[in-house]
Parts: structure tokens; C-alpha cells; sequence
């Protein structure tokens, strides 16, 4: 326990330890021999005892002087060095017992000395490499829930960006807009049409002050997803993992029961993390609100040569062929929360123009046979890639 001890608590001083608990372990052993032996005298008792006090102190000392606590990432080293510390300690031990008590040193008990000190030394220490497991497994639990957490939120500022860089670009195009019309109406040199010209020239500047204060929060959202931890390029079996995790959760927040099951086919290179999360994620949470209870969803990931597909299918009620043609058109949705306010119906329209952005395509399949809702996205790898 005390070797344990030493080496699970990186702060305590080994030599102050091996005084203290050679110090408690004499004085313990002494109570207990007078307690039931019948000792009448303390200090019969603690000279009786004492070798085990410098025991200890031997051990600390020892263990201090060796600086066993540097090799931590040794294990077979500190093994080794301890087994010697433990061989030495218990010398010096039976040195003292032959001074305080007059016991007479055998060869049998010097013999026992190395297997009982490896037995002991290695013991302690798988017993302390299996704490460290456990440990590190709680930490990779932890780092993953944070990463899947703060791939949500990374994705949902990337929306956002992609949101604002459009309404940048219609800013921009507003204002050149008005800029024309005040041109033309000026042009024109009709009293009535310079009033209109001024009034165009104001909404020209007023759209341009949006425009900017655009660029402003574009700018600031762009360095808090630049600063966050996680890397730009992810492994696609990574990431798809953390959506399936993701998107399970969500099932149980909004009360369902969904199973999510993934298959990934070829070689793939590191997906740009943002880009594919929030497009997965976006198709996989509407299949989550979309279906009843007790249903699938799969995700379906292949490689096509140069360009990857993601296939994203869900066993729920379907979409009528009456609202296929919308469904990629701002602000069309079908569902609606209980207060019966109905959702932004920005999903899948920012899918479409994330996947057409890229120069690649989004597809609703039409597969009666199967009855799965299935969106296939084509997108070329080059645009995914660092080499995009």
C-alpha cells in the first residue's frame, strides 16, 4: 500500500512519508503487541518494533534518491528499481532486528527476500496500471463527450456563417441595386425622380451599414470557430459516430426511441469537419423529428471515384409527392412545435446551398419499393479535402 501510494500521488514527499508511516506502523504494531501479548512496558514494545520504522524510512529515503517518480512512463523500469529498493529496505530492516531483538538472520529468510520483493513490487504495480486504464478510459470519455458537444455547436455557428455570408452577398447586391436606381433616376433630371433618387440613395447606404455590421458578426463568428479545439479535418468514421451520438440523444430529449445505424464503404481521406457535420447532421436530426417512434435511420457512406456519397434513410412516415418539389425552398416546413408556431424551414435549403456551394448535388429518391425517405448527397472530394 505504502508503494502504491507513492507512486498514485505524484505530490507527497516519498522521505516525509517513509518517516511518518515507518512512525505509525512502530506505533500501531506496539499497541497491538501490548494490547494482546500482554506487554506491560511502551518501551519494551516500540524497540521490539522499531525495524519496522526503518524500514520505511529506508524505503522513502531510497525511493526519494532514486527519483523513482520521473519513470512513471516505465513501468518495467520502475519494477526493476523497486524490487532492488525493496531488497535494500528489508536489509536494513533485518540489520536492525538483529541489533534491537538479538533474531538470528537465516539463510532461508535472505533467500525469500528477491521473489517476495518482485512478487510484491510487480503486484503493485498492475494493480496500478489498472487505475491508470480506468482512469484514461474516463478521461477518452470525457474529451469525447466535449468534442461531440462542441461539434454541435461548431456546426451551428457554421450554419450561421453560411446563413450571413448570403445575406452579405444579397447586402451587397441590394446596394448596388439602389446605387443603379439613384444613377438612373438622377440621369433622368425629373423633379419627381431626384426625390426618388435621394430616397434610393438613402436605402443604397442604409442596406451598405448592413452590410457591414454583417461583416462584423461574420468576423467574429468565423474566430470563435477558428479557436475552438478541434481539428479542421476529421477521419469520416469519427465523425459520423459523433452524429449517431448526437442525434441518439436528441431521439431521447424529444422522447423517441431511434436506432441509427452507419455503414462506410472505400478509402476515405479527412473530411473538413464543419462542412460534413453539419450537412449529416442537419439530414439526420430532421429523420429524428420526422419519424413516429421505434424506427430507423441509416447512413450510408461510399466512395464514387473522385466524389462521396452520403446516403441518409429513415423508415418514417415519408414525404407526399404533393410537397416534394418544395421541400428545398426557404422557410418550407411541415413541422411544428406545440404551441403550433411553425420551425424556420432553413434545414434542408442550407443543405442544398452547402452541397451546391461545393459543386455537388442533393437528391430526395423516390424508392416506393423500400419505403425509406432517402436523401442522397454527391459531393466531389477535392472540395472536402485540404487540397480543396
Amino acid at each position: 500500500m505504502f508503494f502504491f501510494l507513492l507512486l498514485w500521488n505524484k505530490k507527497v514527499s516519498p522521505l516525509i512519508s517513509g518517516l511518518f508511516v515507518g512512525i505509525s506502523v512502530c506505533l500501531f504494531r506496539s499497541l497491538i503487541e501490548i494490547y494482546f501479548s500482554g506487554i506491560e512496558t511502551w518501551h519494551f514494545a516500540i524497540i521490539h518494533n522499531l525495524d519496522a520504522f526503518f524500514y520505511y524510512l529506508t524505503y522513502g529515503t531510497l525511493f526519494s534518491a532514486f527519483r523513482i517518480k520521473r519513470y512513471l512512463h516505465y513501468p518495467l523500469l520502475i519494477g526493476v528499481l523497486c524490487t532492488c529498493i525493496e531488497i535494500l529496505a528489508s536489509l536494513v530492516q533485518i540489520f536492525f532486528m538483529q541489533i534491537l531483538s538479538g533474531m538470528t538472520v537465516t539463510v532461508s529468510l535472505l533467500v525469500q527476500l528477491a521473489p517476495t520483493a518482485i512478487i510484491r513490487s510487480f503486484f503493485v504495480l498492475g494493480i496500478l496500471s489498472i487505475f491508470t486504464i480506468q482512469k484514461a478510459h474516463l478521461l477518452e470519455e470525457r474529451q469525447q463527450k466535449r468534442i461531440e458537444t462542441m461539434l454541435v455547436e461548431i456546426s451551428d455557428l457554421f450554419v450561421e456563417t453560411i446563413q450571413l455570408k448570403k445575406s452579405m452577398k444579397n447586402s451587397e447586391d441590394a446596394t448596388r441595386g439602389c446605387y443603379t436606381l439613384y444613377r438612373n433616376l438622377v440621369d433622368t433630371e425629373i423633379p419627381q425622380n431626384i426625390e426618388f433618387a435621394q430616397t434610393a440613395l438613402k436605402l443604397a447606404g442604409e442596406v451598405h451599414e448592413i452590410k457591414k455590421d454583417n461583416q462584423r458578426i461574420y468576423a467574429g463568428l468565423s474566430k470563435i470557430i477558428s479557436n475552438k479545439s478541434i481539428t479542421d479535418y476529421m477521419n469520416v468514421e469519427d465523425l459520423v459516430v459523433a452524429i449517431q451520438k448526437t442525434n441518439q440523444k436528441y431521439a431521447r430529449l424529444i422522447g423517441k426511441k431511434v436506432e441509427i445505424e452507419v455503414d462506410c464503404q472505400g478509402e476515405h481521406p479527412s473530411y473538413h469537419t464543419y462542412t460534413v457535420f453539419s450537412i449529416l447532421n442537419n439530414l439526420v436530426s430532421n429523420a429524428v423529428e420526422a419519424i413516429v417512434d421505434n424506427e430507423k435511420i441509416f447512413i450510408s457512406i461510399t466512395r464514387c471515384n473522385d466524389d462521396v456519397e452520403f446516403k441518409i434513410s429513415d423508415s418514417g412516415p415519408g414525404i407526399s409527392v404533393k410537397i416534394r418539389h418544395a421541400i428545398f425552398e426557404h422557410g418550407f416546413t411541415t413541422k411544428y412545435d406545440m404551441s403550433g408556431r411553425p420551425s424556420t424551414g432553413m434545414g434542408l435549403s442550407y443543405v442544398k446551398e452547402v452541397t451546391e456551394s461545393l459543386g455537388g448535388t442533393i437528391t430526395l429518391l423516390n424508392d416506393a419499393s423500400s419505403l425509406l425517405t432517402c436523401f442522397l448527397v454527391r459531393l466531389p472530394i477535392n472540395t472536402l479535402t485540404k487540397r480543396g
